[in-house]
């Protein structure tokens, strides 16, 4: 897997645990920086993934220096990880249940 992707991959899994925590999910110029450092990836390959990104519809530049997620970047993340995707359903099928 070439650093671009592994960048596009972590975000997805960021960008899945912000809107479950908080409800919406996006990034500002550091997040991208810091995601690119923890897959050790190169300034080049943030701004290549970047574009990837926004040319997938992956991520929209809600203004600059600032990028939201899209419904595709999460289901990318559901598409990779099925068993937390699963688990997650779950639990939302259960409080559906409970709710009535």
């Amino acid at each position: 897997m070439d650093p671009q992707e592994r960048i596009i991959l972590a975000l997805a899994h960021k960008a899945h645990e912000e809107l479950v925590r908080t409800g919406w999910a996006a990034f500002f110029e550091e997040g991208f920086a810091q995601t690119a450092e923890e897959v050790g990836a190169s300034e080049q390959d943030v701004r290549q993934a970047r574009r990837r990104m926004l040319d997938r519809y992956l991520l929209v530049e809600n203004q600059p220096g600032f990028w939201g997620a899209t419904p595709a970047l999460l289901l990318l993340h559901e598409a990779i990880d099925r068993q937390e995707a699963y688990r997650q359903n779950a639990v939302r099928r259960h409080v559906l249940q409970e709710m009535g």
